[in-house]
This record gives structure tokens, C-alpha cells and sequence, in this order.
């Protein structure tokens, strides 16, 4: 069994959570504290850290990113997070990220954007309500500052979040 509790030290918390792929729910996992999940698989039935992590293709584990929104919720992997604006007209505009962790690479743009860690990809924006465009525009985690952005959802509950407005 792996000792988790070492990945608290440093001030970092050390949290994570899974997506059950058959009973489409998450699981939230503090490591400091203990390796099993905050909820139950049933109502007999722990889900362990160990367990999810050994059965990749019934559960999809992701990690925290150590970083708060502007209203203070935790960004997970996985999460669909929002950057709002207002443009020359005075139209507000909204652009829907997914947050990652891993290599990225945006080297067809003139900045280069590239390296391993966590990143978004712009994945919708939205001017005066009506969606202009979708992508796949990769932008370094720290820009924007993820203390202006507001979670709004995560790929799995609210896949809807990247193709409309509801």
C-alpha cells in the first residue's frame, strides 16, 4: 500500500477525485486524511484510491490543481472553467476552458505555448450569447490567472457546458 499521507507535506493539498464510468458519479479523495473516498461505491462498499487507480477503465482519476477560483472553489482536472470579459462594444464575452495536466504543446501560434503541467484549452466563446467559435487553443495555466476564472462545471456532469449556452 502506498503512504499518501506523505503527499500533504509542503503545504499542498493533496486531493483527487474519480469519475465512476459505470455509475456516472464522482468520487473526492483528501490523501492526507485517508485512501478511501469521501462517498461509497453502495452501501456495503468503500472505493479506495488503490482501487480506482488499478482499474483505469472504470474510473477516471484527477488530480487537484492547487489553485482557487475567484469564488474559491477548488479546479480539478476535468473542470470547465469560465473567463469573462467585456469587448470594444460593450458586448460580454465568455470563454469555457477545460483545465489539464500533462505535456501540452501550442507551437503553431507565434507565442509557443508548450511543457509539462497543468494548461487550459479554450474550448468555446461566447459573445453577446450567441457562440462565435469553438477550438482546441491551448493557454499556459498561469495566463489567464486562474483567480479570475469561475468554475462552472466538468467534463463529465456538464459536457453540455462545450457546445451551448445551457
Amino acid at each position: 500500500m502506498i503512504d499518501y499521507k506523505k503527499y500533504g507535506i509542503g503545504g499542498r493539498e493533496h486531493l483527487l477525485r474519480a469519475w465512476g464510468v459505470h455509475e456516472k458519479r464522482m468520487y473526492h479523495f483528501d490523501l492526507a486524511k485517508d485512501v478511501y473516498a469521501e462517498e461509497m461505491i453502495d452501501s456495503e462498499t468503500p472505493l479506495t484510491i488503490d482501487y480506482a487507480l488499478s482499474t483505469l477503465e472504470d474510473y477516471v482519476v484527477m488530480d487537484y490543481s492547487n489553485e482557487k477560483d475567484k469564488n474559491g472553489s477548488k479546479t480539478f482536472e476535468g473542470d470547465i472553467v469560465s473567463g469573462f470579459g467585456i469587448d470594444a462594444k460593450k458586448n460580454i464575452t465568455e470563454t469555457r476552458y477545460v483545465v489539464c495536466n500533462g505535456y501540452y504543446n501550442n507551437g503553431e501560434l507565434e507565442d509557443d505555448i508548450s511543457g509539462n503541467g497543468w494548461y487550459l484549452i479554450a474550448k468555446i466563446f461566447i459573445r453577446g450569447g450567441i457562440v462565435e467559435c469553438k477550438t482546441d487553443e491551448i493557454w499556459d495555466f498561469i495566463f489567464p490567472n486562474p483567480s479570475i476564472l469561475e468554475v462552472t462545471g466538468n467534463i463529465f456532469e456538464n459536457e453540455n457546458l462545450l457546445t451551448n449556452l445551457k
